[in-house]
């Protein structure tokens, strides 16, 4: 997933809704059919494994990682880039 020109990892770890901070967007493309394409350019708010209309929160707990929404439960997306 890419937000704000940053690529995120998905995680399966769930946090408390109060950990929430503020929207920052949704998804807006699925690009999984996409991603065999050659001349396939990313753009903000693109996943390749959620659907699109998810919504994407900051995460409170950590700086450098955001949440999405997924069936009213909330999971952490890291970065990519980060060095943890």
């Amino acid at each position: 997933m890419i937000v704000n020109n940053t690529t995120y990892e998905l995680t399966g770890e769930k946090v408390d809704e109060a950990l929430k901070g503020e929207k920052i967007g949704e998804v807006k493309r699925n690009i999984v059919d996409m991603d065999a394409e050659a001349n396939l350019v990313e753009l903000n708010f693109d996943s390749n494994a959620l659907d699109i209309g998810t919504k994407l929160y900051l995460f409170k707990a950590d700086g450098d990682s955001i949440l999405f929404e997924k069936h009213r439960e909330f999971f952490v997306a890291v970065n990519r880039n980060s060095e943890q």
